[in-house]
């Protein structure tokens, strides 16, 4: 029987590397030129072998599309989860932003272009599907603009300390008496 992975167990982070996507020939050899470290995935089907890797690792010649940065979505997950990846998918598409999707034995992958990560992050901030967990590194981009709490009894407002870091600050509205 599935089950609905829990929203708030739900956390992703930003790999560092840009990737390459590339296609090569269906009855091609796996490449030597495969990295041994770091992110790298292939598939092989009857139409191609596809192989996703460091974009440095790629030799020039290889069909390929450079710029991509990967998410992973922090697991290990359970095989019997459902909707993982529709709660990244469906704020990407509504932010008009293209993924490629990559599942391992552990976790998840969303793929998108590298100049796209803050839009994305901007994207999962607003869909309120999302706990990024303690925020620690890299860019969150949230809405500029207040968001009320689903009790509606305070307001979230983006802003900067004296020090010049970000914060969110919690303004909390007393009912009239």
């Amino acid at each position: 029987m599935s089950r609905l992975f829990p929203i708030d167990e739900l956390r992703y982070e930003w790999l560092e590397d840009q990737l390459a996507v590339c296609r090569l020939e269906p009855t091609s050899p796996l490449p030597d030129w495969l990295p041994s470290q770091g992110f790298t995935s292939v598939t092989r089907t009857t139409e191609e072998l596809s192989v996703v890797c460091r974009a440095e690792a790629v030799p020039a010649g290889v069909k390929s599309e450079s710029g991509w940065a990967a998410l992973k979505v922090l697991g290990p997950l359970p095989f019997d989860a459902v909707g993982i990846l529709r709660r990244f998918a469906a704020p990407l598409a509504d932010a008009d932003i293209p993924i490629i999707a990559i599942g391992t034995f552990d976790t998840d992958y969303v793929m998108v272009q590298h100049s796209h990560r803050e839009k994305a992050d901007g994207a999962f901030a607003r869909s309120q599907l999302f706990d990024r967990g303690p925020y620690t590194k890299g860019n969150l981009r949230t809405d500029p603009a207040p968001r009320w709490n689903r009790s509606s009894n305070a307001i979230l407002v983006p802003g900067w300390t004296d020090e010049g870091t970000r914060q969110l600050f919690v303004l909390k509205i007393n009912p009239l008496q």
